[in-house]
């Protein structure tokens, strides 16, 4: 289990590291390198070897452009990014990472109503749907009261 800061970062300012003069928390402490510099290289050196399906069966469609999918992007990019976190975790980030984003992730995105729904035989086939009706809400609704 990690320590809390020293400061509090609601009062106080963050720290600076002397001799970067990087502010925050962590400012001392280089960021850990990315095994996966993209996304597109997380999608096809890793997750596509790891997560095999027989695509023969009706209930599945994955689409081998799945980077003309703004859904699929969206979904993909935030398993790449737990996926890099949770890896460094020797105890439960493996686990935490397929139970709490690869599984929920991929049941969407390989499902008949996902975002692969008209990509069939593997092949890329355009939405033909449209974005969720949105009704902007009167004003004062989301306003915050100082």
């Amino acid at each position: 289990m990690t320590e809390p800061p020293d400061w509090d970062p609601f009062t106080d300012s963050p720290p600076v590291d002397p001799d970067t003069g990087e502010v925050g928390p962590d400012a001392a402490e280089p960021a850990p390198a990315l095994k996966f510099a993209r996304l597109d290289l997380f999608v096809e050196e890793y997750l596509v070897l790891i997560y095999r399906r027989d695509l023969d069966m009706p209930s599945l469609r994955w689409c081998p452009e799945w980077f003309k999918h703004a859904e699929a992007i969206a979904r993909l990019e935030a398993m790449w990014r737990a996926w890099e976190l949770l890896r460094l975790d020797p105890g439960e980030g493996a686990s935490n990472w397929w139970l709490a984003h690869c599984d929920p992730h991929m049941r969407v995105l390989l499902s008949e109503s996902g975002p692969f729904r008209n990509c069939k035989n593997g092949k890329h086939a355009e939405a033909r749907s449209l974005p969720l009706p949105v009704v902007h809400p009167p004003k004062g609704v989301f306003e915050i009261n100082a």
